[in-house]
């Protein structure tokens, strides 16, 4: 597969030893579930840059030097994960169970469904709900219901990963001054909460489909 095409001016040999000792410290994992996934991970971005024929990427060193590096960042990673210290075969369980990177996205996703409106008076109550993190905005009940029982988990509570204290921000009434805290404030004391930081991709990505849904419903009124 790599021999097809040049991948860019470092050698097809440093490629393929790169690759071959990512799939070898892939094959010695101890999990069943993050042996195939790191695998179908390490040929997956592999393939996608191995194919690559844009003249544009072809003449990118800088690229091909920072994409050799991740590889052998990961490369540690796993060697790492196999020789047995925590933290690393922590991050490579975390990846292959969905609690981070794109499977963690992908799962969130087929949890959350964009919702579309199917007449038109969900589509006022659409345009009506308040933006994310403004006042009266909640996350998707399922998405709270998730972290609530991973809040009360004991197990998770052992991970080294930083863990959720609290599920509701607190907001004073009112600032230094006395005065009462203005809605920017109120929203970024929700956005950069521990609640906020755990939900902020999906709500975010729910957020985006939500906006343009609003955005297309207002314009089409008008």
């Amino acid at each position: 597969m790599l021999s097809r095409h040049h991948l860019g001016w470092i050698p097809p040999q440093q490629w393929l030893h790169l690759y071959r000792s990512l799939l070898r410290e892939c094959s010695y994992l101890p999990d069943p579930i993050a042996r195939p996934y790191m695998r179908e991970y390490v040929v997956d971005r592999f393939r996608r840059y191995a194919d690559d024929r844009r003249p544009s990427f072809n003449k990118d060193l800088e690229r091909h030097c920072k994409l050799y590096k991740t590889g052998l960042e990961k490369l540690k990673l796993l060697e790492r994960a196999n020789q047995g210290y925590s933290r690393q075969l922590e991050k490579v369980l975390r990846l292959a169970y969905g609690r981070k990177g794109r499977r963690r996205k992908a799962l969130l996703d087929a949890l959350v469904p964009p919702e579309v409106p199917a007449n038109t008076a969900a589509v006022m109550e659409l345009i009506q709900k308040p933006r994310m993190y403004e006042d009266g905005w909640e996350p998707p009940a399922i998405l709270m219901d998730l972290l609530k029982s991973q809040h009360n988990n004991g197990v998770i509570s052992q991970l080294s990963h930083r863990q959720v204290k609290h599920l509701e921000p607190a907001i004073p009434k009112a600032n230094a001054w006395g005065r009462p805290v203005n809605m920017s404030r109120r929203k970024n004391i929700r956005q950069q909460c521990p609640r906020g930081a755990s939900i902020r991709e999906i709500a975010m990505e729910a957020a985006k489909e939500e906006d343009y849904l609003r955005h297309f419903f207002v314009t089409a009124q008008s």
